[in-house]
């Protein structure tokens, strides 16, 4: 067993695409989820569970450095 964390540094589509097959969502439902610039997603995955655990997170940033998109 090997534990292994990957960073992804991509463009909000590309995100919310992962996001919404890695909720087992519609393969076009990604344009649907939101997205702000800067924003943390988070997902744990093993061979038995995919859980999205935190997605936009902007809690980071100043609300002035904050956008919406």
């Amino acid at each position: 067993d090997m534990d292994e964390t990957i960073l992804l540094v991509a463009h909000g589509n590309i995100i919310s695409f992962f996001a919404s097959q890695l909720v087992q969502a519609p393969v076009d439902s990604w344009i649907r989820f939101d997205i702000q610039q800067a924003s943390v997603c988070e997902a744990f995955v093993t061979d038995r569970l995919m859980k999205l655990v935190r997605f936009n997170d902007v809690g980071h940033l100043p609300v002035e450095m904050q956008t919406f998109v």
